[in-house]
């Protein structure tokens, strides 16, 4: 029992601290994408990482892609387990997603998502990008137009979106906070208390053409 217990223990403290530092181990992933066709579509995932050489850096492995509500999310895997010494490197990879994008589909979120020590993926939406479903299919351009935050968590916020003005709401529904539109596209949320929030945007004909669920921290 002693010897059980011991083990568990351990396990336990070896998984918190994989956790603690998965985020020193990738360091943060650009994301880009482009309208190919009516029919196609190319996410771009270029991931930074803390570990590994170029002989031997973490893997992409496998992406999906799923739909919940009216959100296209496209998930990029990769595996760091193995990967050693710690050094730096970066991967660039592409997912193409070859159909239509459904009429129902409002957003895509593209996500990096970890795989460590050979076990199912436990670390999920490690670094995201949403952006309006809207901006990719616009005929003027092939391009998306991300409009989620640069560091949420710490209440820095860079939004490369149009938009008239935006809402912060609470989980109970309460508008927290209005900001309008400014030249810099930085928005400051360092008043906002700690949890989650919704940052829904709006036009000139206060229509909402958009939202980003974040995370504010301490």
């Amino acid at each position: 029992m002693k010897k059980t217990g011991l083990f568990i223990c351990l396990f336990f403290i070896e998984n918190t601290m994989i956790a603690q530092d998965v985020k020193n181990m990738v360091l943060k992933t650009d994301f880009d994408c482009q309208k190919i066709n009516q029919n196609e579509y190319r996410f771009d995932f270029h991931t930074y990482f803390g570990i590994g050489t170029p002989a031997s850096c973490p893997k992409f492995v496998n992406y999906t892609v799923s739909i919940e509500n009216e959100v296209l999310k496209v998930n990029a895997y990769y595996d760091i387990s193995g990967t050693w010494p710690p050094s730096n490197c970066d991967i660039k990879d592409i997912v193409v997603y070859k159909k239509s994008i459904p009429k129902s589909i409002r957003y895509i979120q593209l996500s990096t998502n970890i795989i460590a020590h050979n076990e199912t993926p436990a670390y999920n939406d490690l670094y995201t990008k949403t952006f309006p479903v809207s901006s990719l299919t616009n005929p003027e351009t092939s391009k998306c137009y991300f409009f989620n935050s640069s560091n949420p968590s710490k209440g820095n916020v860079t939004i490369n979106m149009d938009f008239k003005y935006l809402k912060i709401i609470n989980e109970q529904g309460q508008v927290v906070k209005q900001l309008d539109k400014n030249t810099s596209g930085k928005y400051d949320l360092i008043d906002i208390q700690q949890g989650t929030y919704y940052l829904m945007f709006y036009d000139s004909n206060n229509k909402e053409i958009g939202s980003v669920k974040i995370l504010k921290e301490k």
